[in-house]
């Protein structure tokens, strides 16, 4: 993270973050796919939020090669923060041609659904709302799909 226009909170999110206070909400305007510690960033956001707190996650793009250390899915939403106390209140794809936008929603209905984009064309902005105690003890999840495969052994 750089110093830019007047930011006074420089952090390293690879690195467990000590919060001296938790806030309303948290925005990630497409940082977290840039950290090589995305677990650690997921869960220094999830800590940094008071309950009844909200996150936005603007993740650019889904596909492209070589923008940042992770491409990351949809799902990794839904099963990190639905497993941490958190309701995602919406889930967007969006293409990134604006002359002829189109938008999809992820839902629990279709958040495994396999979507045909061309590489880089697609970026995500994801809506979580906390409905519980943050601080408790992170919850590392299995992805969902798998669980009933792992539950059956």
């Amino acid at each position: 993270v750089e110093r830019h226009e007047g930011s006074e909170t420089i952090l390293d999110l690879n690195f467990f973050i000590k919060w001296k206070k938790k806030y309303d909400f948290i925005i990630d305007a497409g940082t977290s796919e840039h950290c090589f510690n995305l677990g650690q960033v997921f869960d220094n956001i999830r800590r940094g939020v008071k309950s009844n707190g909200g996150i936005i996650m603007h993740v650019n793009p889904l596909n492209w090669l070589n923008h940042g250390f992770w491409n990351i899915n949809p799902t990794a939403y839904f099963d990190f923060y639905n497993a941490n106390g958190f309701e995602i209140i919406k889930s967007i794809g969006m293409n990134r041609d604006s002359s002829n936008p189109k938008f999809f929603y992820y839902s629990d209905n279709n958040k495994y659904r396999r979507f045909n984009f061309k590489e880089g064309e697609v970026l995500n902005l994801i809506v979580a709302k906390s409905i519980s105690n943050t601080s408790a003890k992170t919850i590392w999840p299995v992805q969902y799909k798998y669980k009933t495969i792992i539950k059956q052994k």
